[in-house]
């Protein structure tokens, strides 16, 4: 598997929502949009000083995404499908 890296667009919001949620409601946490995830509404703006990341493969779907939000001083990420081997990673 060949997995490439990217910064998230706001393109990327319903697709970066479902692994989010899909991800949170496996483990019982909640989500909402209007006031704890308002920064999924809108992510170019929210991380114009941070970095909202997506791995992702060949069918270019999402497989883990990561952000630094500067303001917040906080560093996250989220995967659905553990990332095998480090080494396919394309820079």
């Amino acid at each position: 598997m060949n997995i490439k890296h990217r910064p998230a667009t706001n393109t990327d919001i319903p697709q970066i929502k479902k692994l989010v949620y899909a991800i949170r409601d496996e483990y019982g946490m909640s989500h909402d949009e209007d006031s704890t995830d308002t920064d999924l509404n809108d992510i170019e703006k929210h991380y114009q000083q941070g970095y909202f990341g997506l791995l992702f493969d060949e069918s270019e779907d999402i497989k883990a995404v990561f952000f630094r939000d500067v303001e917040k001083i906080h560093e996250f990420s989220l995967h659905h499908e553990p990332v095998r081997d480090e080494k396919t990673i394309n820079t």
